[in-house]
Parts: structure tokens; C-alpha cells; sequence
């Protein structure tokens, strides 16, 4: 399906000029990826950045380049506290690239946990936190880790 305004956006990408013009307006106009057909921008588009990066694995997927995603995978069954303070560290680092184009500010206010695994045995380590924007912030939860961590 393709949205609506599609071909207004090819008009204002062949109007743009520069690459500038051009990646400031990809940057405003965001995909809605909950098949809406329609474009999200501000705290919406920042937040639908965020999960889409923290739910992708990192070096996975060759379509990604090697700065996307987040890896996870090599801290099942670490020690608890090792593997908080390496995922708030690979969180900020996933995230860093929406900071260096400006869509977020600030991560913080990290909380952590470790909850029984709701796919079977095992527990799960877990991430809550805060991601600051130039148009409010949001709380991120839930960004977990599974393996057998002590409940």
C-alpha cells in the first residue's frame, strides 16, 4: 500500500535541491509502521525509532549497516549485575545514532529487573527507561534479555 501523499513527497524530494533538504525531509516525515497509511512525526516517530532499533539484533540482518540495531543475545545467563550495566551501556550505544541526528536528547532513569520468562523456563532480565526528546520525553519498557537470571 502506498500512502497517500507518496507522490507530494517525490515532488518535495525533486523541488529539495540539496542533501540536506532531502534527509531534513525524510527526518520530518516518518512512516507510521502500524499500517496506517499515514506519516508521524515529533515524540511518535522518535519512539517508533527507538523500539524498531531495540528490537532488531545488531550484525544480524545484512540489509542493517553494523551502527543498527542492539546485541543481547551474549548476555543470556551472565551474572544480574554484569549484564544491567552492559545493557544500559549497549541501550545508549544502539541509540546513540538518534541522538547524533537530533531525534532524541537524553536517555535515563534506568530501572532494572528480572521477571519469570513468559515463554517457558527460565527468567528474563529487563530495562525500563526514559528517552528525553526536544518535544517531551516517553519511558521505554520492558527491553528485554532472556536466559536464567536469578528471580
Amino acid at each position: 500500500m502506498v500512502p497517500e501523499r507518496f507522490s507530494e513527497i517525490v515532488g518535495e524530494l525533486e523541488n529539495a535541491g540539496s542533501a540536506t533538504s532531502s534527509e531534513r525531509v525524510f527526518l520530518d516525515r516518518t512512516y507510521d509502521l502500524d499500517n496506517t497509511g499515514r506519516f508521524i512525526s515529533g515524540i511518535a516517530a522518535a519512539k517508533q525509532a527507538v523500539y524498531k532499533i531495540l528490537k532488531t539484533q545488531r550484525f544480524r540482518f545484512p540489509v542493517y549497516s553494523s551502527d543498527y540495531g542492539i546485541e543481547t543475545e551474549d548476555l543470556h545467563g551472565c551474572d544480574p549485575q554484569y549484564a544491567c550495566i552492559e545493557l544500559e551501556r549497549r541501550i545508549k550505544d544502539a541509540l546513540s545514532v538518534l541522538v547524533s541526528d537530533g531525534r532524541i536528547v537524553g536517555i535515563s532513569k534506568f530501572n532494572f529487573g528480572v521477571k519469570k520468562s513468559p515463554f517457558g523456563a527460565g527468567s528474563e532480565l529487563f530495562a525500563t527507561f526514559t528517552v528525553e526528546t526536544n518535544g517531551g520525553a516517553f519511558v521505554i519498557e520492558n527491553v528485554s534479555v532472556g536466559g536464567e537470571f536469578d528471580v
